[in-house]
């Protein structure tokens, strides 16, 4: 689940605590990535990528304060709390009705989409031949319109989440998610036409086999009619 020792979070609840704040919030967040761009079926780019911060939300006095960080130091944590709490003092000298949590049921909470066919049992060559593959069955014969390019933009992900409040709330949560998003391009003399479309869901590899990229790419170039 969450990459994050949870011990962080409940240090800077503690000494948001500490320091006045009748509430304190900690959001971990991650997305892990890896992204793929091909032109008609040459691949442009292969990008993986890592996005992962901690935000923190203070009620100090009746005003609400935020601040977020992407280093993931006990130092940093604590500056976080030190402006969120500023800003929450901030706020609260003008705001008319003070800022308060409503009362709710609170505890401890773990949701995930499981992947059948996880993303990382696949390697990413595997997945990009998918997509040429996908361009190649183009039935470029059955159109009386040149097309001019295909462009695919593969999308995988893993969203991961860890939150913590100081009224009790323990969240976590793991979504692995697939997109793809592709544009074509035809041309009949001087007239042109575009056909774009996308695919998308939270699951593993299984996203792709419920929706056939190869089948939809051809739809919708057999549909494309330049008068």
């Amino acid at each position: 689940m969450a990459k994050i020792d949870p011990s962080l979070l409940s240090e800077v609840i503690e000494k948001g605590l500490s320091k006045g704040a009748s509430y304190v919030e900690a959001r971990y967040h991650k997305v892990s990535s890896t992204s793929a761009y091909l032109v008609n079926g040459e691949l442009v780019s292969v990008i993986p990528g890592v996005e992962e911060g901690v935000a923190v939300r203070t009620i100090v006095d009746g005003g609400l304060g935020f601040s977020a960080t992407n280093t993931l130091t006990r130092e940093s944590l604590e500056k976080t709390l030190e402006r969120s709490i500023a800003s929450a003092r901030a706020a609260g000298s003008h705001v008319k009705s003070p800022v308060r949590m409503a009362p709710a049921r609170l505890g401890k909470a773990r949701y995930m989409v499981v992947e059948k066919k996880p993303h990382r049992e696949m390697a990413v060559e595997d997945k990009v031949a998918l997509l040429r593959e996908a361009y190649q069955q183009l039935p470029t014969e059955q159109v009386q319109v040149k097309v001019g390019a295909v462009n695919i933009f593969y999308r995988e992900q893993l969203e991961e989440r860890l939150l913590l409040t100081s009224d009790g709330a323990h969240v976590e949560s793991s979504i692995p998610r697939i997109f793809i998003y592709y544009n074509i391009t035809a041309q009949d003399g001087q007239s042109r036409a575009n056909r774009w479309n996308d695919i998308g869901g939270s699951g593993g590899l299984e996203v792709l086999d419920e929706n056939r990229l190869d089948e939809m790419l051809a739809d919708d170039l057999r549909s494309l009619n330049i008068a």
